[in-house]
């Protein structure tokens, strides 16, 4: 009887809380639902840019190395561009729209290589910034950067 008369109001919290993280920590590592590292593997992921210049495609040739430019770590290497005239929508005098080349404008489509972590839930690149269809980065290569979005991921 003398042990319940020493406990407070915050010993009781401290054991709860400790509870909590126990069972939290059970939660996100092993049960059914929370994120299952799959481990490292070959991803590759298409990036598109729209309507850049023909310099522009050629700095971000075949076999380079692409890099984040916030942490200057590679996130991997181009092993496809793939480039076409640039479409844009002009207005016509009578009101309608129509689809019309841009001049000296090209809409590349670079595909990245990269040993990555993969999850149920997400696609990691080698520099560990997670990879979502339809986000848009920015990248660099030694000899320019580039901002554009995701198209495809898949595994190899």
């Amino acid at each position: 009887m003398k042990f319940f008369k020493k406990i407070n109001i915050i010993d009781v919290l401290v054991v709860l809380l400790i509870v909590i993280c126990v069972f939290g920590a059970y939660y996100k590592y092993f049960a059914k639902g929370g994120i299952i590292l799959l481990g490292n593997k070959k991803i590759e992921y298409t990036f598109e840019v729209k309507g850049v210049r023909d310099y522009s495609v050629i700095a971000f040739k075949k076999g380079g190395v692409v890099s984040d430019p916030k942490t200057k770590k590679p996130v991997g290497e181009i092993v496809d561009v793939a480039s076409s005239p640039a479409i844009g929508e002009d207005q016509l005098t009578d009101g309608t729209y129509v689809q019309a080349p841009i001049p000296d404008r090209f809409d590349t489509l670079i595909t990245i290589e990269t040993e990555g972590r993969v999850s149920n839930t997400a696609y990691y690149n080698s520099g560990n910034s997670e990879l979502c269809v339809g986000k848009y980065y920015l990248f660099n290569s030694e000899y320019g950067s580039l901002y554009g979005v995701t198209r495809e991921i898949k595994e190899l």
